[in-house]
């Protein structure tokens, strides 16, 4: 089970985003990983403690999924503390979620493209936390040690350069959309002080990655052969075994990271911060706790603010608490995944029935309740693509055009009928005779996924296909996946990208996988030549992701939407039946003027904080937003 490595879930990990491709090259490394603990910290309050008067100021944060029990302050370790990235480290850009081209400016004022190169003009008078003055040198190393750990906008980079203190220029390669090297420039890429980590670099590490990265956006294998990719590699070891101490965890933002032990971080407001009168938050107390504490921390004051997923009991019981608001922002979508060439799930008919009785609406209702502050929506129409993504790319027109699959038990005996299946003794069988079976596999680990597949199962069960759940650990199911070796199978995606939405699930990694350890195998199954509505007989694997990466938003990346979305709907090779609800509980008992909602509970900014946590909230208050309670 994956999830796009884009944008799909960056919020909810504490405010790291971690989305970098280090697989590879991390590996090489892991005997080398300096480990910093700081046990500075005096005293965490127990879970559930009520806030001290002492602490009130401080704006109680308690994220789910933060940074575990060990850690390393080197932002580049497999295990990089991530809870700075927005409040201590910066980007150049924000981007406005869920727009691929509109960004607030960070690091960067301003940027241009002009032919191949893109431009950044960097912001003046900015120091990091130690006293140093922020330069173009800081953006240069990053961009070169982001090209050490495959960080993915470095498959486009045919050059970097500092031409002076306060701008880089990016060449571009032939045939790279500008707006997609942008959106991934600014939303994988915190800027990192030089006088950290550029020691490592080698005087030839720039044309050496340019080199490399040539070769490899065509060919991986033959790439990994070459001495740059040693030499790459090599710059990488010492990266991650750099030792990296608290004092040098230092960045441009609002906040310095003052102590932290396996419990509770302190952060600081940072006076030297170049919005610093804006921000009205004099210091952050920021807990690491499972969702189970984070529950009273809440109800009791302790915390003030937090991500965590509220099932049903406890969101009603935090509605009727004294202060408590909830957020409802934009997330990602879970798909029930056909296994595409394995009969009779080969047949379109088949999954057209299927659609036909799977009823999204109570899968939604088992997993996350009624309540309009659950945290999941409908899927309508299942298309492959999240509700905001519709609303951006097609015309209300084609949405209303699309088939929604409302649970229709007749139109789905008709489908079955049409294609020689029988129903025998409340029982369905294929024309081969055999009894029609159906095995959903979810993730042990995803409760929500496991009580919505046993929905589906149950109603499946009842139309006449006797269905059962099989919940297993991620990775063995991973590899069932990987090998097609599964009848019905969860997967996560979401992006802001449409395009990306169709890739994951119909690309080269999921379907017919050309690279990795499933190369060679069908995978998801589908096709692999489709007749595509609009684009006719074409490699659907190949095609789709090849527009991913070179279609950048207009009327061309509309066309394609469509007609992938109808590809989807007429054909079903996976159903996309909800789309998740971030929850963001907050409380006014101790903080207020929090970014505003609208009717439905959300707002532009806070879908920012949606996307991406940390730095949505830095940005908020950065905006003046979030202030003690007088």
């Amino acid at each position: 089970m994956r999830i796009t490595t884009s944008k799909a879930s960056r919020g909810r990990e504490g405010g790291a985003r971690g989305f970098s491709r280090r697989a590879r090259l991390t590996s090489l490394a892991a005997a080398g990983l300096t480990i910093s603990l700081s046990t500075a910290l005096v005293g965490s309050p127990a879970s559930g403690a009520t806030r001290d008067a002492a602490d009130t100021p401080a704006l109680g944060m308690s994220p789910c999924c933060s940074w575990g029990t060990s850690w390393s302050y080197n932002v580049y370790s497999p295990i990089a503390l991530g809870i700075g990235d927005g409040y201590v480290f910066q980007r150049l850009a924000e981007e406005d979620y869920p727009s691929l081209t509109q960004f607030t400016p960070q690091l960067a004022t301003s940027w241009k493209v002009s032919g191949n190169t893109l431009t950044l003009h960097l912001r003046t008078g900015v120091n990091w936390q130690n006293g140093q003055p922020f330069t173009s040198k800081d953006v240069y190393d990053t961009i070169l040690l982001d090209g050490t750990n495959e960080t993915a906008f470095w498959d486009d980079v045919a050059g970097v350069a500092a031409p002076n203190s306060s701008t880089v220029v990016i060449t571009l390669r032939p045939g790279t959309s500008p707006v997609l090297f942008e959106d991934a420039l600014f939303t994988l890429t915190f800027i990192y002080p030089s006088s950290v980590y550029g020691s490592v670099i080698t005087p030839n590490l720039e044309s050496q990655e340019v080199a490399y990265y040539k070769v490899y956006a065509t060919n991986v294998a033959a790439a990994d052969k070459m001495p740059q990719y040693k030499a790459i590699s090599a710059v990488f070891n010492k990266l991650v075994a750099l030792p990296v101490s608290l004092s040098d965890y230092i960045g441009t933002g609002p906040f310095r990271l003052t102590a932290i032990n396996t419990s509770v971080a302190k952060m600081v407001k940072w006076d030297g911060f170049y919005g610093a009168s804006k921000v009205h938050v004099p210091a952050m107390t920021y807990y690491n706790n499972p969702n189970e504490a984070i529950y009273p921390q809440l109800f009791s004051g302790a915390a003030d603010f937090s991500n965590v997923y509220m099932p049903t009991p406890i969101l009603d019981r935090w509605l009727h608490t004294p202060g408590a608001n909830m957020a409802l922002t934009k997330a990602f979508g879970f798909q029930m995944e056909f296994n595409d060439a394995k009969y009779p799930l080969n047949l379109t008919k088949v999954r057209q029935a299927l659609a036909y009785v799977i009823p999204r609406n109570l899968m939604v209702d088992a997993a996350y309740g009624t309540s309009p502050y659950a945290g999941g929506t409908v899927a309508t129409p299942p298309d492959g693509l999240p509700g905001y993504n519709n609303a951006q790319y097609l015309t209300p027109k084609q949405v209303a055009s699309l088939n929604p699959y409302n649970v229709n038990p007749a139109k789905a005996t008709a489908l079955l009928d049409s294609v020689g299946f029988k129903k025998k003794g409340g029982t369905w069988y294929t024309p081969k005779g055999a009894k029609f079976t159906l095995t959903l596999y979810a993730n042990s680990a995803t409760s929500d996924i496991v009580t919505s597949f046993t929905s589906a199962a149950k109603a499946l069960t009842a139309f006449g296909i006797p269905s059962s759940v099989v919940a297993e650990q991620g990775a063995v199911l991973a590899e069932q996946e990987g090998k097609g070796d599964f009848q019905v199978a969860a997967e996560l995606n979401g992006s802001v990208n449409p395009l990306e939405n169709f890739e994951y699930m119909l690309g080269p990694g999921n379907n017919y996988p050309t690279l990795g350890n499933y190369a060679g195998d069908r995978s998801m199954g589908f096709g692999p030549v489709v007749d595509v509505p609009g684009l006719g007989k074409v490699n659907v694997s190949a095609t789709i992701a090849k527009e991913y990466e070179t279609v950048g938003p207009g009327p061309e990346m509309n066309a394609l939407t469509w007609d992938w979305a109808r590809l989807v709907d007429q054909q079903v090779p996976y159903l996309w039946y909800a789309t998740k609800v971030y929850q963001f509980p907050f409380s006014t008992a101790h903080y207020t003027d929090y970014p505003p909602l609208n009717s439905q509970h959300t707002s532009a900014l806070w879908n920012i904080i949606g996307e991406d946590m940390g730095p949505g909230i830095a940005l908020a208050m950065e905006e003046g937003y979030i202030r003690p309670k007088a």
